[in-house]
Parts: structure tokens; sequence; C-alpha cells
């Protein structure tokens, strides 16, 4: 496809203007986009970091916080079951563990209130917590151990509990527990939201900047490979073939307006000079001829005379410019006939001194520039190592978090599995329960049918009583004949009375024990209910600790996901780094091309150089590079060293 013209032009202006750059400003323009995109990404990234350490921290918050609430809820079940075993069985164990689950629920509320005193709404729900428990303890807790420590009340005791008073106030704190747990679920959720947002824009900076910076390094690399590396290699030729006599040559870089197009300048105006110079050899030739030709008279031996005479006074100036000394001159005062040709070669020698002065100048300036560009790339390349050592202990600390958070995950899977078997149990101790209560209202059945059959017994007894009583009353009527019969009677009828009062006794008994059967019969059901309420408190707990080991689990895989990004940022950051020693590398290569210029220019020999030699000042030695720090991963490009022949073909 075609460029239009405009873009076409417009680009190939843009090159004619970095051509007419000087050296400092072409490499100055080469690095700048570099270091502004390596500026501007590890900025962005380094904040993209602090907010996802940050989130990681608010998300090992939050899972305190959740993780408290669980322990506040277990201490709320266990004051009720406790308080439960008390009025059933009041004995100083269950008020010693009343006690120890009153304080479990009292540490959990106040870690609570600690961890989410940034947070006006959670401390509202802790002190609506604080006083439902205390509320609890008030009216349910104290009231239940005071009457069930006492015989004579321990019935009211047994009724608190069966209305299920305990129940309604233990429920009213977990609701409050529920709330708690509910909003850091979902700031939980939001803070994660944030981190996965974090991630992805940091992944993309890095990747965005990474590209751009490559793309430029690329592109500002063929520039100064075409507009400072080449027309150095060409325009050094060219001395080359100038210094061993070859006019010829065509000077590289004419027209640029730059050093290089400076030096251009004083080569070619060295190379107009040995023309002069030749020319005006030939010129002197063909004057002596003339004048031999002309004068064949008697003036010849004057002439011939003064015309050595002018060879002899001009030959040390000519031997001298051979030499490379610019400061030759010849006196037009000693050559009275070759004035015009002594102001020739002055002027001449004068100009090339001036042009090789200014080459002089520029390749000083040229390397006073490289040297401070060689230093700059050196720091530049020490900021980016240890930026990338600190890059690293960023991986190890997010490596030691999700360590941890592994740890909770683990934990929490653990506590799951514990509060799972807990619930199994309490299901188990619930039949159990159930079975009992079964097999009191079966004894209950039985006590009254036993009952009934009492009832028989003592209504035959009476019916006895009553026949051995008209038995004794026919043997009395019966006289001497009936007084064995008479003696029966009373037996049979001692007998039944004695039956009858057994009876009796029998269903005293059976009535009490019927009583003590309907009221263990109240106390089966209160603890089954109890443990009703128990079972359904773990089945509660149960699904808090899978909520806690879920989100401790998406906590691990998503701060795993955070180490790998740190990661690869890592390798990208020693890339750079690498990259960064090769352009160092590279403005070494060149200050070695610019002394060799030098060493070819300092064999002219000029009056400035003379007077600067003494007074040029040092270049300032680049920092000693940093040993490059060790890569986490395998992407990390180590700096290779390069041979002096191979540095700006690499570059």
């Amino acid at each position: 496809m075609a460029w239009p013209a405009k873009v076409t032009l417009s680009f190939a202006e843009h090159v004619m203007s970095f051509k007419n750059m000087k050296v400092n400003a072409k490499l100055a323009v080469a690095f700048a986009p570099i270091l502004v995109a390596s500026a501007l990404t590890s900025g962005i990234v380094g904040s993209k970091i602090s907010e996802i350490e940050t989130a990681a921290g608010w998300d090992v918050h939050t899972t305190r916080v959740l993780s408290q609430a669980d322990r506040a809820t277990q201490g709320i079940i266990g004051q009720s079951a406790a308080m439960r075993g008390f009025v059933i069985s009041p004995k100083d164990a269950f008020y010693s563990d009343f006690k120890t689950a009153q304080k479990v629920f009292d540490d959990a509320v106040e870690e609570i209130r600690t961890l989410t005193a940034d947070n006006p709404s959670q401390q509202e729900r802790v002190a609506r917590l604080k006083a439902a428990g205390a509320e609890f303890v008030a009216k349910v807790a104290e009231p239940e151990r005071r009457l069930a420590g006492d015989p004579a009340t321990h019935e009211q005791a047994v009724e608190i509990a069966a209305a299920g008073l305990g129940s309604r106030y233990a429920n009213a704190v977990k609701s409050i527990i529920a709330e708690i747990a509910e909003t850091e679920s979902v700031l939980l959720t939001a803070r994660r939201a944030a981190t996965a947002r974090s991630f992805a824009s940091a992944y993309w900076t890095l990747g965005l900047g990474a590209a751009f910076a490559f793309a430029v390094a690329a592109a500002m690399g063929w520039l100064l490979s075409r507009g400072v590396a080449r027309p150095i290699t060409l325009m050094t030729e060219a001395m080359r073939h100038l210094a061993s006599g070859n006019k010829s040559i065509s000077i590289p870089a004419m027209g640029q307006r730059d050093e290089l197009g400076e030096m251009a300048s004083a080569v070619e105006g060295f190379r107009q000079a040995a023309i002069e110079k030749e020319r005006l050899e030939n010129m002197t030739a063909g004057e002596r001829e003339a004048a031999e030709k002309a004068r064949r008279d008697a003036e010849q031996r004057a002439a011939i005379a003064a015309k050595d005479a002018f060879v002899a006074a001009v030959r040390p100036s000519f031997e001298r410019l051979s030499g490379g000394d610019l400061t030759a001159r010849i006196d037009p005062n000693a050559n009275a006939d070759y004035v015009e040709v002594c102001h020739l070669f002055n002027d001449s020698v004068g100009k090339l001194e001036s042009t090789i002065g200014s080459v002089v100048s520029a390749v000083a300036s040229m390397r006073t520039g490289l040297g401070e560009i060689t230093v700059a790339a050196g720091d530049l390349s020490q900021r980016t190592e240890q930026q990338a050592a600190s890059l690293e202990e960023t991986v190890a600390a997010l490596g030691e978090v999700t360590r941890g958070v592994n740890g909770t995950a683990e934990a929490a899977a653990r506590a799951q599995a514990t509060a799972g078997t807990a619930q199994q149990d309490a299901e188990k101790g619930g039949a159990i329960v159930t079975k009992a209560v079964a097999a009191m209202n079966e004894i209950e059945r039985s006590s009254a049918e036993i009952g009934k059959i009492i009832g028989v017994i003592d209504e035959i007894a009476f019916q006895t009583n009553l026949l051995a009583l008209n038995a004794g009353v026919e043997a009395a009527r019966a006289g001497e004949a009936g007084r064995g019969f008479a003696v029966v009677a009373q037996e049979v009828r001692g007998l039944a009375q004695r039956s009858a009062e057994a009876a009796k006794e029998i269903k005293d008994l059976i009535h009490t024990s019927g009583v003590q059967v309907e009221q263990g019969v109240e106390l089966v059901s209160a603890s089954g209910r109890s443990l009703e309420d128990i079972v359904a408190g773990v089945a509660q707990m149960t699904e808090v600790v899978g909520q806690i080991a879920r989100s401790a689990r998406e906590q691990a895989v998503s701060l795993r996901e955070v180490s790998t990004a740190a990661d690869q940022m890592d390798k990208v950051t020693q890339q750079n780094a690498a990259m960064v020693e090769e352009t160092t590398a590279a403005a070494k290569s060149l200050s070695v091309e610019t002394e060799q210029l030098a060493a070819l220019v300092d064999k002219f020999q000029t009056a400035s150089a003379r007077m600067t030699s003494a007074g040029r000042a040092p270049v300032r030695p680049a920092s000693a590079a940093i040993v490059q720090m060790r890569t986490t991963g395998t992407g990390g490009a180590a700096p290779k060293a390069m041979r002096a022949e191979d540095q700006w073909a690499e570059f």
C-alpha cells in the first residue's frame, strides 16, 4: 500500500530534522521516551501493587472479623447449652462450662469491636450484640442458675427452660452476629472486585508500557545507527583516504547542521587545501619554466637564483604542512616577488587551520556529551536494577502472605469438618433423647395399666371380704356345726383385708411413680428441645465455617494470581534493566569511535589546539555496573558482554 504524499513528506522532514540535531540532542531524544515510558510504567505498576497489598490486608482483616463472629456464635451456643445442663442437673461443672463460654463470647465481641473500629455501622451492631449478650445473662442465665441451685425453686427453673425463653434471647444474639457477618461478607466481595480491577489495570499498564518502550527503543536505535554511527564510520574512512593522498573522494554528511556536518565541512576544507597546495606547486613550476624560456639572457642567473631563494624559503612551510602542522606560514616581506602566492598560501592554510580547529572542538564536545550520556545510562541501569530488587522483595512478601492464607484455608477446612462431626453427634443425641421420651411414655402407660390391675385386685379383695363376712354370719347361725367354717371365714377375711391394704400401698406407689415418670418425661422433653436448638446452632456454625473455608480458598487463589503477576512484573523489569545495559554498551562503543576520530584529528597541529590541549576537562567516569539481581523466574533477560567491533552492529 502506497503512503500519502503528505505523510511521506512529513516523515522525511522529521528524519532530516533529526539528522540536523547535535549529537547530544540526538541521544537525549533517543533516551527520553524510554526513560519517560519506564518511569510512568513503574509509577503506575507500583501504585497498583500498593492497592493490591492494601486489598490483601483488608481480606485478612475481614476473615478475622468473620472468625471472631463464629467464636461469638459458639460462645452463645455454649452458654445456652451449659445452662440447660445446669437446670437438668445443678452441678458446678455445667456452671464452669457456662463461664468459659461466656468468656469466649465476651472476648470475641471485644475483638470484633477492635477490628471494626473504623466502621460506625458495625460499631453500632457490636454495641447491640454486647447488650443482647448481657440481657441473655441477666434475664435467662442468672435466674435459671439462682432457681435451679435451690431444690425448693428447681421446678421454676425447669419451667423457665421449658418455656424457651433462653432460645429467644440466644436467637436474638445470633441474629445480630449474622448481620455483622453478612456486612463483612459484602465488604469482602467488594474488596475482592477492586483487587481484580487493580490486577487487570497493572497487567495492561505493564504490557503496554513494555511494548511502547520496546518500539521506541527499536526506532531510536535505527535512527541513531543511521544518523550517528554510519556517518562517523564513513567519515573515518574518508579521512583515511584523504590522509593517504586520495583527494577525489566525496565527503559524507555534507550539509548537515550537527557536529558531523561541521566535521564534514572541515574535512572538505582540508581536501580543498590539499588540492590548492597541489595547484600552487604546479603553478610555481610553470612560472619557473616560463621565466627560463623568456629569460635566456643575462638575467637568467639572477632569476634562477631568486626562484631558488623563494623555493628554499617556501619549502620549510610546505614540509611543516605535509607533517600536519597547520601553523606554518610564508613571510611575504621576505619574498617580495611572490607576495600574492604567499598571501594565497597563508589564507588557505589559515582557513584549513580554522576548519580543523572547529573539528577538534566538535570532537571534544562529542567526547564530553558521550561521557555524560554513558554516566547517565549507568545511573539508569543502577536504578532499574534497584527497582528490580525492590520488586523481588515484594514478590517474596506476597509469597509469605499466600502461605499464611493457605494455612488459614486449611484450618478453616479442619474447623468445618469438626463442626460437621459435632452436628452429627448432636443429631445422634437428639435421636437418643427422642427414644428416651418414647420409653418414658411407655413406662407411663404401663404404670396406668398396672394401676387398673391393682384396682381389680382391690375390688376382688373387697368382694372376698364381703363373702367372708357373709360366711361368718352363716356359720354363727349354724352353731356348733359351723364353728370350723367360721374359723376359715375369719382367716379368709383377714387375707382379704391384707390384700386390700397391699393393693392400696401398691396403688399409692404406682401413683407416685407415675408423677415422677411424668416429671421425667417433661425433663427429657426439655432436653430434647435443647438438643434441637444445639443441632440448629451447630448447623448454623457449620454453614458459617463453610463460608469461611470457601472465602479462605478464594483468597488463596487471588493471592496466587497476584504473586504470579508480581513475578511477571519482576521479569519484565529485569528485561528492561538488560535493555538499559545494552544501551549503555552502545554509548560506550560510540565513545570509543569518537576517541578514534579524536586521535586522527589530533595529528593536525593548530594554535587553538595547543592552547586548549592542556586545559581540556576530563570526562567524568561512568559509574560501576551493579551486579545483576537474581531472577525469580525464567523470563528475565540477563545482560551479555559484546565485543568492541560488534557493539554498533548489535545496537
